[in-house]
This record gives C-alpha cells, sequence and structure tokens, in this order.
C-alpha cells in the first residue's frame, strides 16, 4: 500500500481487538505489509488441508466458517468487518483446519507469511501481543478468530411490478413484519422512481439521498452511512435512495454500501420498482433472497421483470408472488406464484384513510399472507405435524383452537390418517372452532347412516370408503394442493411394498381418503397406480414432512401414545354396542360380550397401534415441541366423544404454550414500539 493508504487504515486497525494495545510505530509496521483483496460473493478463501500462506483481515462483507460432519459441511461462525481469519496456521505451520465461504462481495487486507515471518522479526513485541490474545481466546490452530457468534444479516431484494399504492403497502408491511416477526434490526431501503413514499406514510419527512451525498460518503467507514437513515418509532429505518440517484454508483461502491448496511442491520430490504440497471442487478446477485411481486393490472411490466431478472439472480432463487387472484391462464401456468389475498378495497381504503394500518385491517388475510412470508425470510415458518389415532385425532382440534386463542401461527401442516383430514380442512382455511362443530355432529346416528351401508364384501376391507371420500370431497370439491393458502401434505402406506408416500400434488380429497384408509377397515385406495393405505403404518406423526413444506420450527401433536390404557382397554358393556366408529360396529356383532378375552378386532386395533406407537416414538425426534394430550380412558372407536377428546387436546396445549412462544422471537419485548395488538394472526 502506499504511504496514503497506510495512513488511512491505521485508524481501522487501531480498532480491531486482535490489534488494539499495540503502539502506533507498531501498527504503522503491520499496515506497510498489508495487501488489498476484492473477492466476489460465493468464492471460496481456503478448505481443509490448503497451505496456511497468508491471513486475511475483513474490511467489507461477511463470511461463513464451515466445518466438515462426515460427507456435509456445516456453517459454525459468521465473521465480519474487523474480524481476522487463519492468523493461527501461519504462527503454528498447521495446514488450514475449515472452509471459508463468501456470503458476501468481500474486501481484505491480506498478509503473506513471508511478510509476516518478517514482520514479528523485525518487532517481536507484535508477537508476544498476538500470542497473548489468541492465549486468551483458546482459538485452535488454524482457528478462525474473532467472535464467532454473529449471525449473519440477509439482503432481500423486493422487485414488485405493482400499481403505486399497492407497492408501498406491500413493502412497508413486509418491513414492519420482519421488524416484528424477528425483533431484529430492519432498514428498508427505498429504491423505487417515488422514493420517500413509504417515510411519507408513516408520518416522516423524507430526507432524500442525493449525489452529492454519495460523492461526499466514505463507504468504508460505517458511522457515515447513518446520517442518511431515518428511524421510525418502531424501530423500523428507512433511507430513500432515488433510482436514479442509485444509478450513479460505481461498481465497488455498490458492494461497499451494501455490506455496510449489512453490517449493521439484520434485514435489509431493497424496495425497487421495474427496471434493472448495472446498479439494480449488483443487489441481485448479492441478495439472499430475492421476491418478485406482481398483479393482474401490472402483468406486462410483471413478465418483463421476470426476463430481466432470471440471468442477474437465476430462476430458481426467484420467489413469484401474486397480489389478487390469478387469471385461468395464468393458474395453468408450470410455475405459479404464491398468491396473496389482495382486494381493490386494500387501495380504495388507503386512498380514504391515508393510513397504511387502516388498509390492511381491512383485509385480515393478506396481513397474514404477509406476515408468513416475513417468517419465511426470518427462518421462523411453522409447521405442524397431525398424527394419526382415528377419534385420538378430534385432540387436535383443540390445539388449533388454543393455537388460534394465543396467536401462534401455522405456516404448513402435515398429517397421517385423521391427522390429514384435519390438516386438510385447516390447510383449506377451515377455523377450529368450525372443526369442533364438523366433528361434534357425529353421533351414532351418523354412523348408522353414513358408514353401515358403505359395507363390501370384505376381500381387502370390511368398508369401501365410497362414504368416507363422498364426505371429503364435500369439503375439498375438487381442490389441488396447490390451491391450498396453507402448504399442506399428508401421508400414505403403498401396502404392496411398505413405501412411505407423501402427497402434496393433484387433488386433496383423493390423498386425504388414501392416508385415512386404515387397513382391515378401509379397502385400499388406488392412487397414480399405487394401493394406498393408512399413513400411520409408516409415519404416524409426520414431522420428517415438514422441511420439504419449508417449515423452520416443528411442533408435533402425538395422540396415540406413549402406549396408554387407552389403547387396548376393554371396552364396558355399555359401550360395547354399535359405537361412532364404523369399526364398533363390526366389533359389536363379532363375539358374545360374556367372552372375556379380546376379540379378534380388538387384538388387531391393539396390535395396529402399538406399532403405531413405536413407529411415532422412534421418528419424533426432529420436533422441537411434541405435544401429548392425555387420553387415557377413551378409546379410538369412540368418535362420538368429540368434545370430550377436544378438551382434552386444548389441557394439553395449554402446557406447552410457554415453550412454543419462547422459539418465537414475536412474543418477546424487545420491539421499541409494539405494532401488533394481540397475535400475529389477525383473526379473519
Amino acid at each position: 500500500m502506499t504511504p496514503e493508504e497506510i495512513s488511512l487504515q491505521e485508524p481501522f486497525l487501531k480498532r480491531i481487538p486482535f490489534f488494539s494495545g499495540l503502539p502506533s510505530e507498531d501498527i504503522a509496521s503491520i499496515a506497510a505489509c498489508l495487501q488489498p483483496v476484492s473477492l466476489s460473493k460465493g468464492s471460496v478463501l481456503f478448505r481443509p488441508g490448503d497451505d496456511p500462506d497468508a491471513f486475511y483481515i475483513i474490511t467489507s462483507g461477511q463470511v461463513g466458517i464451515l466445518h466438515a460432519f462426515g460427507e456435509s459441511e456445516s456453517m459454525v461462525a459468521v465473521l465480519g468487518r474487523g474480524e481476522i481469519i487463519g492468523e493461527g496456521g501461519l504462527l503454528t505451520g498447521e495446514p488450514r483446519s475449515m472452509t471459508v465461504k463468501l456470503l458476501t462481495t468481500c474486501e481484505f487486507l491480506k498478509m503473506v507469511r513471508k511478510d509476516f515471518e518478517q514482520m514479528l522479526r523485525d518487532r517481536p513485541s507484535v508477537l508476544l501481543h498476538i500470542s497473548r490474545v489468541l492465549a486468551r481466546r483458546l482459538v485452535p490452530a488454524g482457528g478462525a478468530g474473532g467472535e464467532a457468534g454473529r449471525v449473519h444479516s440477509q439482503l432481500v431484494s423486493l422487485n414488485a411490478a405493482l400499481e403505486d399504492s399497492d407497492r408501498l403497502l406491500f413493502c412497508l408491511h413486509l418491513a414492519l413484519e420482519l421488524l416484528e416477526q424477528s425483533r431484529r434490526s430492519v432498514v428498508l431501503v427505498d429504491m423505487s422512481v417515488g422514493a420517500g413514499g413509504i417515510a411519507k406514510a408513516l408520518g416522516i419527512a423524507p430526507l432524500l439521498v442525493s449525489r452529492s451525498m454519495l460523492l461526499e460518503a466514505n463507504f468504508r467507514d460505517p458511522r457515515l452511512i447513518k446520517t442518511m437513515i431515518q428511524q421510525h418509532a418502531s424501530g423500523l429505518k428507512i433511507l430513500n435512495l432515488p433510482a436514479a440517484v442509485f444509478d450513479e454508483f460505481r461498481e465497488q461502491a455498490i458492494y461497499l454500501f451494501l455490506n455496510i448496511l449489512r453490517e449493521s442491520h439484520d434485514y435489509v430490504l431493497v424496495c425497487s420498482g421495474v427496471g434493472t440497471s448495472a446498479a439494480q442487478k449488483a443487489v441481485l446477485s448479492e441478495a439472499d433472497a430475492v421476491l418478485l411481486a406482481g398483479s393482474s393490472s401490472c402483468k406486462s411490466q410483471y413478465r418483463q421483470m421476470e426476463g430481466q431478472m432470471i440471468p442477474a439472480a437465476g430462476a430458481r432463487r426467484i420467489v413469484r408472488i401474486w397480489l389478487g387472484d390469478l387469471e385461468p391462464q395464468d393458474a395453468a401456468a408450470e410455475t405459479l406464484p404464491q398468491v396473496f389475498p389482495w382486494p381493490q378495497a386494500i387501495a380504495a381504503e388507503y386512498a380514504r384513510t391515508k393510513s397504511p394500518y387502516a388498509a390492511l385491517d381491512c383485509c385480515p388475510p393478506a396481513k397474514n399472507a404477509i406476515g408468513r412470508l416475513a417468517r419465511g425470510l426470518s427462518g421462523l415458518r411453522v409447521g405442524l405435524a397431525l398424527g394419526s389415532g382415528a377419534a385420538f385425532g378430534f385432540a387436535h382440534i383443540g390445539i388449533l383452537k388454543v393455537f388460534k386463542r394465543h396467536g401462534i401461527p401455522v405456516d404448513a401442516v402435515s398429517g397421517s390418517s385423521m391427522g390429514s383430514f384435519l390438516g386438510g380442512l385447516f390447510a383449506l382455511g377451515i377455523d377450529p372452532e368450525e372443526m369442533e362443530e364438523i366433528a361434534c355432529s357425529i353421533d351414532r346416528g351418523w354412523v348408522y347412516e353414513n358408514l353401515l351401508w358403505d359395507l363390501t364384501v370384505p376381500r381387502s376391507g370390511f368398508f369401501a370408503g365410497e362414504t368416507l371420500l363422498r364426505l371429503l370431497r364435500s369439503y375439498f370439491g375438487s381442490k389441488e394442493f396447490r390451491d391450498l393458502p396453507t402448504p399442506f401434505a399428508c401421508v400414505a402406506t403403498d401396502i404392496e411394498n411398505g413405501e412411505e408416500i407423501v402427497l402434496r400434488d393433484g387433488r386433496v380429497a383423493e390423498s386425504v381418503r388414501a392416508s385415512c384408509g386404515i387397513p382391515m377397515i378401509f379397502s385400499p385406495y388406488r392412487l397414480s397406480g399405487r394401493y394406498l393405505v393408512d399413513g400411520g403404518l409408516v409415519n404416524p406423526v409426520p414431522v420428517s414432512v415438514l422441511p420439504s413444506l419449508e417449515a423452520d420450527i416443528f411442533i408435533a401433536s402425538e395422540v396415540i401414545g406413549p402406549i396408554n390404557a387407552s389403547a387396548g382397554r376393554a371396552l364396558t358393556q355399555k359401550e360395547d354396542g354399535v359405537s361412532a366408529a364404523g369399526a364398533a360396529i363390526l366389533e359389536s356383532l363379532s363375539l358374545p360380550g360374556a367372552l372375556k378375552a379380546p376379540s379378534m378386532f380388538r387384538t388387531f386395533s391393539q396390535m395396529f397401534f402399538t406399532m403405531e406407537t413405536w413407529v411415532a416414538q422412534a421418528r419424533l425426534g426432529l420436533a422441537d415441541v411434541v405435544i401429548r394430550p392425555e387420553l387415557a380412558g377413551f378409546s379410538w372407536t369412540q368418535l362420538d366423544k368429540a368434545k370430550a377428546l377436544i378438551e382434552e387436546g386444548e389441557r394439553a396445549a395449554e402446557q406447552y404454550l410457554p415453550k412454543i412462544k419462547s422459539l418465537l422471537p414475536f412474543f418477546s419485548d424487545s420491539c421499541q414500539v409494539p405494532l401488533r395488538l394481540a397475535s400475529p394472526i389477525v383473526p379473519e
């Protein structure tokens, strides 16, 4: 470096903990040996086994430290500005023991081994200082240095082909939801043609970044960016950067600018409109998440933006969002966007009240959808796995009632058997109270009327299952999984080879019918060339399906185990008549009540649920929380005991609420001015 560059770096080096406390002469000696290096996002600085030929000081950007675990690598730390990588290896000579990958475009100051060794010979005091620092930190040879607790900040690029008011409301509410759901620092960069409109909507006189401000700014000094940012009382920060001004950035300055924003914020949400200039393409290439939002009124601009963004961001990285209903020709497209409810009343209410809050209050489903998107961006999507268990499954309804009452969001749901039926209803948008009405309407009269006439020649099952399928079609109609507002999947078993089949494409009613097919009770259901039966045989509580639904937090509702008296106890004489389940009809007719030994049907049912219990126990390790209602005293055939089973589910869920809330930052009290009134789930 030149003498001028050395003098500029000295203040920065003095602030680095690794060098703090050294006299100015030693700092100047270190600076003279450093070489500036710039590398693009995704580059690998070094890998395990590489020669420790240099150490690096991060001056801009973030890197991830990865360690090998078997055949895969896992990120164990994130390092940023002012932190040092690879210094331990220079002192010991040991090969690198980790992979260092760039999470953003980064700038470094690099010191090669030859210069490092010469500096230590010339200045032994530096060696003594470094040795003491390393001893305090107890970093292994080749260690990363710095603090390992840093969290990788997220850069989100939101490109909106929307009407002005829709763009403003969607961008603003996404930023507010990110702030509320994550309870971390968020800056919204308003880079649209009408930059400043979002600030005005929040009652802030906008400070627009000008060309002169950019020319005067030193983007290697994070303190200067603070003069451009405004803060709302909620804690949301806003930077108004008109697109025309942003395009004036020099290429390298763009990366420095984005890295400074990352350094001081957990989430950087860059909102832009139509067009992809060189500066916008740089944002797309650096972004951790890329969103493309459109609507029917701006369809041509949406298609134009999509074509422009794919080369810079890649087709698979783009999350497509559609505000309002899809037109029939668009609904048949192979790549479907996420559809958000967005009636025209939202824009009309905003025009009338000028309040961005009142505008979305008129459409709670839209607000809920944005909240779900924010939880997805912040890694907080809640997945709920509803287990099998026939009548026991009614306890799931009680759990859903408690979740609604306390505002626990459910962003994805999976189910087996009865869990698939109730999970499908939830994904369809039916609330728990309506599910309760459905469940409580099932009595012995309903069983006689609906199940008894479904008896068939018992070649592969006592009931044909046609009545069950008609019931399911009465709720789901011809809807397919992709039509459901909440992501949903159910599990069935291929009875011919024992394979677990995860169903999440095609018609919902037919898939749930397959998942509910208790062997011997219902005939196997033929779907896509397979004979499918109850999913509880292979995956009674399908927590393992939740990652494929992009859930981050896994909650399981297990209603069949551990094995308790309810699964195998003998029914009393009063209960041994025709119960609410069609299976109990068969049992009541199969053997005289005077016989004490378990009936063939009871032996089968105990065997079936014992097997499900042990399979469930082996697969519940993935769950963050497992809710187990106490169902001793009930039988799995007692469909007419819905109300009591639901109450048991409510009692169990209430006990687990503190643990569930501890997983969701939303329920903490760290936000400066809470934006919510009650819960993340707005009543619909």
